[in-house]
């Protein structure tokens, strides 16, 4: 379960890292739409300077979720990406296991 939580985490940061590379979708002045694992997700970015962009990715027909967060900082210049995955959606699942991936550049 617990490298199942961690696929799911990994996916949601390597989507915000696809999208702020090839799109600027984060950008700190201007919104776009983004995709990730098939779901389009709408207003992404133009939040401005450490306002962080959060977007949910659900992984169906598996039971994995992400909850993604994207954070532009002006001083120092940098990138924050904060990806949490779930063996499953179910907030009310004991059993539900999360995992984390924070990347920063």
């Amino acid at each position: 379960e617990s490298q199942f939580a961690f696929y799911a985490a990994d996916t949601g940061a390597e989507c915000a890292l696809y999208w702020d590379f090839v799109g600027g979708a984060f950008a700190t002045s201007s919104s776009s739409s983004i995709e990730c694992a098939g779901t389009v997700i709408p207003n992404m970015g133009g939040n401005g300077y450490d306002v962080p962009s959060v977007f949910n990715i659900d992984l169906a027909p598996e039971p994995y979720c992400a909850i993604v967060s994207v954070t532009k900082t002006e001083t120092p210049a940098q990138t924050t990406i904060e990806s949490r995955g779930y063996n499953t959606c179910d907030v009310g699942n004991p059993r539900r296991v999360e995992r984390a991936i924070r990347v920063i550049y």
